[in-house]
């Protein structure tokens, strides 16, 4: 019995040369510079999703005092809602009273 040769791998770039430029061109002619205005910098590169835009699948926690922006479209972040659940108040109470306590985040860890 023969044993299997062994695998090589080669790096990408040996194999498919990468040209920056000629893949950047490309990409600025596929990009509309108007798509999305307010949202989409063409210049910067740079879209900032607008959470009052119904196209947009991210949104802000509905509770007042949160700033929390939530990949999907729920009505309370997981702060929020886990609070809610111990409150007596109904969600659209909770929503316009609740005060969601800030935290300073320093490069050592959270401090309240």
């Amino acid at each position: 019995m023969t044993s299997p040769a062994p695998i090589t791998a080669e790096p990408l770039a040996d194999v498919v040369p990468l040209d920056l430029m000629a893949w950047t061109n490309w990409l600025k002619d596929q990009v509309d510079p108007l798509w999305r205005p307010g949202e989409w910098s063409q210049q910067a590169w740079f879209f900032d999703g607008d959470v009052d835009n119904p196209r947009t699948s991210a949104s802000k926690c509905i509770t007042t005092s949160c700033w929390t922006v939530m990949p999907s479209r729920g009505p309370l972040c997981r702060h929020c809602l886990e609070a809610h659940k111990t409150s007596p108040l109904s969600r659209e109470e909770f929503a316009a009273t609740y005060e969601r306590a800030r935290r300073i985040r320093t490069q050592w860890g959270v401090r309240a």
